[in-house]
């Protein structure tokens, strides 16, 4: 496999999702599909093949895809790979605020759905992925933020508080948290936030990007109280203390 090559492992039970699936993003040379149907040891393929997505089935007849989600997010090597869920059968909006807020997805997908409206989630996913690191590949010099207890690398996607605690966060959660760190002392509105990380379900928004600050808050302790929400407008990075 070529370095340039995305490999996405893909767990779908569904014969005709999976061609369907296997044909979107087949249109892009760069992707290396690697199928598996109705696997009862999907973990063990992840940690096989560490690939750079995952496009995940919550309905799978010998596991549960929320499952899957909570213990690869509890995985330190693991943890930063994306996850798009795909389903047919939780479609209200707190069903998907849920999915990719409680259990860290970072997109979520409906049967049916346009193969190239899949193909246009993933490669949007992976760029902004990719965007950080090719960045600071460009400029050879670190671009690491501190703020206020805080420091955050791009070039090696890592959190830190306290002068050196490590923050385990998903890939979403990084990028919203240095969407604000970039911007700190400014407002960001809600909508900023989405057209940065890309989330999917834009009539949601408020809910998934609140539930992303919530679990960006939990895990970065008492430094979250720096995330400070604007009323009615979005989230500001505050140096401030309370």
């Amino acid at each position: 496999m070529k370095e340039s090559t995305k490999k996405i492992l893909l767990f779908e039970d569904d014969e005709g999702i999976t061609q369907l699936i296997a044909c979107a993003l087949g249109q892009d040379p760069s992707f290396e599909l690697v199928e598996y149907g109705d696997s009862d040891r999907p973990l063990e393929k992840v940690r096989e093949h560490k690939p750079d997505l995952i496009i995940l089935d919550l309905n799978l007849p010998s596991v549960s895809g929320w499952d899957v989600i909570k213990i690869i997010r509890q995985d330190k090597s693991l943890g930063r790979i994306p996850v798009i869920m795909i389903t047919g059968h939780y479609r209200s909006a707190s069903d998907i605020v849920n999915g990719l807020g409680e259990f860290e997805a970072d997109d979520y997908v409906l049967k049916p759905f346009s193969p190239n409206v899949l193909l246009a989630r993933v490669k949007a996913m992976l760029r902004r992925r990719d965007m950080s690191v090719a960045g600071g590949k460009k400029t050879g010099e670190s671009r690491e933020i501190k703020f206020a207890g805080i420091r955050i690398n791009p070039d090696n996607s890592e959190v830190s508080v306290n002068g050196g605690n490590k923050v385990e966060l998903t890939q979403t959660e990084f990028n919203i948290l240095f969407f604000l760190m970039k911007r700190s002392g400014k407002t960001c509105t809600r909508d900023e936030i989405y057209d940065y990380i890309g989330a999917p379900t834009e009539d949601i928004i408020s809910r998934v990007i609140d539930k992303h600050i919530v679990g960006i808050r939990k895990k970065l302790g008492k430094y979250g109280s720096r995330i400070k929400a604007v009323f009615g407008v979005g989230y500001s990075m505050d140096n401030n203390d309370d």
